[in-house]
């Protein structure tokens, strides 16, 4: 349901990678004014049952800043490199 402030913590990493740009989007339509986004950008120390590490997205920073800049304005980020963290901040875009 949409909102002033969305935040996600701990989640998009977790994404199936076919269903991220879908929950991008969705996230889209639920940021009124700001999100603020917490992305691990490497491996879990956790395996889902079937193998696959739980952080199914384990992209770089500059890749995720790419995919947010196609539905957002990005107007803070930061990074911490252990763990590696991608803090971000994030507005509609202006239309």
């Amino acid at each position: 349901k949409p909102a002033h402030l969305v935040t996600c913590l701990d989640v998009l990493e977790h994404i199936e990678p076919e269903k991220l740009l879908f929950v991008l989007d969705d996230l889209r339509r639920c940021v009124l004014k700001v999100g603020f986004f917490v992305i691990h950008t490497g491996p879990s120390s956790k395996l889902l049952a079937d193998g696959r590490n739980t952080h199914l997205v384990q992209q770089g920073k500059d890749w995720w800043r790419m995919k947010l800049k196609k539905f957002f304005t990005l107007a803070k980020d930061s990074v911490i490199e252990r763990p590696p963290l991608l803090y971000c901040i994030v507005a509609p875009k202006s239309k």
